[in-house]
């Protein structure tokens, strides 16, 4: 939004807000902590103004902080409290990152507030290095204005890789589900070792120090020049591309930069081009699943386009059109 002032344009602050085609979403992912934000609302002569906004997934209390000025003058503030609630609702806590080895217990809180019981069924899905230690009972009664919390206890295995985690609740007339990521990282401190000579033929020794069971994972890059080294940096750099709009840029952009300085600075390496050039691929295929019809971008592909989205998307398509085979 660009407000037009007697010195020049003042470029307000937007929050993202997502366009919702149904009253209900199928999972609950909106966590926004800045529902809604207005700075030009105008009011009548009695002081008043109406305004719609969308409330998040979460089930918890929100302020609202109102901050205005009359044409005298004279300044104004306010700040209300209210709290949302569904007739059922699954809440839990779930951490980004865990470490292999690791005991995760994730409480799963189950809130019927109707006057009616509830009989349905929980469903669990998880990364499959996640081991299920406890029993527990997937068909679930709950009794009218209460609440049941339900412990899942994992042990996480080695693999070491990013998982999604969804878990829902199923009845005939409610449903209720919770949807995020958890990236589980490697045990123990990472040790690097850098060893270097100019001889054609060099024996190197190096001693591993107790290390952690099933934490060993060992990974050997060998240099014969500094232009390996070089194309070894570059090739750090390339990121495949997730997420809405604005993160798939975040990692495309750069991925596309990299790309273009290797081939302006004649670095050659098919390997590393060709993962380029896939990533690069993949992310032209995520951003057209944004598009909006009739033209431009948006975080999640909803009408209408978001102008500032759409001129760095199309910013992007004329420095990949300069790049891509």
């Amino acid at each position: 939004m660009l407000l037009n002032f007697q010195n020049g344009y003042y470029n307000a602050r937007t929050f993202y807000t997502p366009k919702y085609k149904n009253s209900k979403a199928d999972i609950r992912d909106d966590f926004r902590t800045t529902l809604y934000w207005e700075n030009a609302l105008e009011t009548n002569e009695k002081g008043e103004a109406d305004f719609e906004f969308s409330n998040a997934d979460a089930t918890t209390n929100y302020r609202i902080t109102v901050a205005g000025f009359s044409d005298d003058g004279a300044l104004g503030l306010n700040t209300e409290k209210y709290f949302v609630q569904m007739p059922f609702a699954l809440q839990t806590k779930v951490p980004n990152s865990i470490l292999t080895g690791d005991k995760l217990t994730i409480p799963v809180t189950l809130m019927n507030n109707t006057d009616s019981e509830i009989e349905g069924e929980l469903l669990i899905e998880l990364p499959t290095h996640f081991e299920l230690l406890n029993d527990v009972d997937k068909k679930i009664k709950l009794n009218p204005k209460t609440v049941k919390v339900v412990k899942l206890e994992f042990l996480i295995g080695n693999e070491v890789s990013q998982g999604s985690v969804n878990i829902r609740f199923q009845a005939d007339d409610f449903e209720d589900a919770f949807a995020t990521n958890i990236q589980t990282i490697s045990r123990g401190f990472p040790i690097n070792e850098v060893l270097g000579d100019n001889k054609v033929s060099r024996d190197f020794e190096f001693n591993l120090n107790q290390p952690l069971d099933g934490t060993l994972d060992i990974k050997l890059t060998v240099h014969p020049n500094v232009l390996s080294d070089l194309v070894t940096g570059v090739d750090r750099m390339f990121r495949q591309p997730n997420g809405c709009f604005e993160q798939v840029s975040s990692s495309n952009y750069p991925n596309l930069l990299a790309l273009n300085y290797m081939r302006n600075t004649n670095i050659r390496n098919q390997q590393v081009e060709a993962k380029a050039e896939r990533f690069l691929a993949l992310g032209y295929d995520k951003m057209k699943g944004y598009e909006v019809e009739g033209g431009g971008f948006d975080w999640w592909g909803k009408a209408p386009a978001h102008e500032g989205l759409t001129a760095y998307g199309l910013m992007q398509l004329v420095d990949m059109s300069k790049v891509l085979r």
